[in-house]
């Protein structure tokens, strides 16, 4: 009966520690598989919380990326012809 004991605890102290060396790995590799999905669904176009693929217009024409272009003051020493000279 001794012996089988030890065997037992024997098995169950190697899985312990083969679950400890492992664990963490798999844990890594099946996050790195989640974030590649991620990757790929994002270059197809396909929204994570739906499942789809977007639409090809937007719904509204505020719904675009929106692009302000502000005036830019001339820097002393420059010409008309964008060339400037050393302050």
């Amino acid at each position: 009966m001794q012996n089988a004991l030890e065997t037992t605890l024997n098995v169950l102290i190697s899985l312990t520690l083969l679950a400890l060396l492992l664990g963490p790995e798999i844990v890594g590799h099946l996050r790195e598989r989640r974030i590649d999905r991620q990757l790929r669904d994002a270059e197809r176009g396909i929204r994570p919380s739906e499942g789809t693929l977007p639409d090809k217009a937007p719904k509204s024409p505020k719904a675009g990326i929106a692009v302000h272009l502000t005036p830019v003051a001339k820097r002393p020493g420059c010409r008309d012809d964008d060339t400037c000279t050393a302050a």
